[in-house]
């Protein structure tokens, strides 16, 4: 039987039938009555006690399977982006303080994360941090639309982000929750591929996650040795002065041993000719990089790719590379056993972008502002194509779709793309240069 709520006055009513039938003397519940205002105030009570049931229900109840695997929901992240702040003039010092809000013109607010300055002799600012009040993708808006300081500032005209606002991210829905805790069960063997990608997601920030298996194993053909020639106690950045490590054809995943205190680690990501970033050295004596210690780097059997993103407009970073790999490989310990089988060899990677360009017109309602809608479709399409994962095609009707549900647009003719774009596992879309025509 479903759950019902019952109103204020139904409630009211069913306590008055009860009193009647079960009661011969109390005889007046007439609306003002000492009796009838007893039940009245009881009843208000329990109509919230109804209703906040329900809504928790309603919010809850789905997450209850996976609250007994301490599984949570993903909270979504706010955007951030710089702004610069203007003035007329030139003269004299303006400080504008921490916290000071501004905001899109459809009120989309963001705070100004550390204080910023106009210096004397200047009409501008420094590009200032600052980060979306709340979660979510409709906060990544494009450039030049946060133009409106909410806090005044004496002696500060303007403001206008130069870049689009990037990383937010909405709450996961229950759909995408749901999903992710299915392939979370399907994966506690963690070894195969829905536990890998449930290792690569359980690091906050990431997004999506691709598998690419290798049947055979590919090859990286590289190999380096060297001395180290910079310190570094975290064992996490090997430098050589004098190394040529991209002209070697270092790959990410290359075995390095250092082979003064036989540890051993992987490479995350190929920084420089003399620099390269890895996991943490383990297995040796020591487990760090000190001047005059020796290495050597082997090519590597890779088994599997893992290409992973974070829904911001570029790629993710050698940190997050670097921690999602620590996860799936393990250190070792109790609290991170790693995800990988034994002798499997899993490369964490970035996708490659795709840039996907896009050329359009759209006719709108008249009255409306062109400038507006122009800046509302912009967002609509960066928001779509962005927060795709790694390896989702780019759908033409997508574009079409994100397009139409902008206020003031009645008709829309996409030209570019033309059609859908593939994207592969080891790929993510990204959006490119954006050609409005409004009529």
């Amino acid at each position: 039987m479903a759950f019902t709520i019952k109103d204020f006055d139904q409630i009211v009513a069913d306590m008055v039938a009860y009193i009647v039938a079960n009661s011969s003397q109390i005889t007046d519940l007439s609306p003002g009555s000492v009796i009838r205002s007893i039940c009245e105030g009881a009843g208000l009570s329990l109509e919230e006690l109804y209703v906040g049931t329900y809504l928790g229900f309603r919010r809850h109840l789905n997450d209850i399977p996976a609250n007994i695997f301490d599984f949570t929901r993903k909270g979504g992240t706010k955007a951030a982006v710089n702004v610069v702040f203007s003035r007329a003039g030139s003269s004299g010092d303006v400080t504008i303080p921490a916290g000071t809000r501004v905001k899109t013109a459809t009120d989309l607010r963001f705070l100004l994360l550390a204080d910023s300055l106009i210096a004397d002799g200047n009409s501008n600012s420094a590009a200032s941090a600052v980060e979306a009040e709340s979660n979510g993708v409709a906060y990544n808006v494009g450039a030049t639309s946060i133009n409106v300081i909410e806090d005044t500032v004496a002696g500060v005209d303007s403001v206008s982000n130069a870049a689009a606002a990037t990383g937010g991210v909405d709450e996961e829905t229950d759909f995408q929750y749901q999903t992710r805790f299915r392939a979370y069960i399907e994966g506690l063997g963690r070894s195969n591929i829905a536990g890998l990608k449930t290792g690569a997601l359980s690091v906050e920030g990431i997004t999506s996650v691709s598998v690419l298996e290798h049947f055979p194993p590919v090859s990286a053909a590289s190999v380096s040795d060297g001395t180290c020639t910079t310190a570094n106690g975290a064992g996490t950045v090997l430098i050589d002065s004098a190394a040529t490590f991209i002209t070697d054809g270092v790959q990410i995943g290359d075995t390095i041993i250092n082979m003064t205190d036989g540890s051993i680690a992987y490479v995350s990501s190929i920084d420089s000719e003399i620099q390269i970033t890895h996991s943490v050295l383990i297995d040796g004596t020591q487990n760090d990089w000190d001047t005059t210690e020796v290495y050597k780097i082997y090519p590597v059997n890779i088994n599997v790719h893992l290409y992973i993103d974070d829904g911001t407009a570029v790629s993710v970073s050698a940190a997050q590379v670097l921690e999602v790999q620590t996860a799936i490989d393990g250190d070792g310990t109790e609290d991170n056993p790693g995800y990988r089988s034994a002798g499997v060899n899993v490369v964490v990677a970035a996708p490659s972008i795709v840039t996907q360009a896009v050329t359009l017109s759209a006719n709108v309602l008249a009255g409306v502002s062109q400038n507006q809608v122009e800046i509302d479709i912009t967002n609509a399409i960066t928001n779509y194509i962005n927060t795709l994962g790694v390896g989702e095609d780019i759908i033409y009707n997508g574009i079409v779709t994100a397009i139409m549900n902008v206020y003031g647009v009645t008709n829309v003719d996409v030209t570019v793309p033309s059609t859908d774009t593939t994207i592969t596992s080891s790929q993510v879309g990204r959006i490119g240069a954006i050609t409005i025509v409004i009529t």
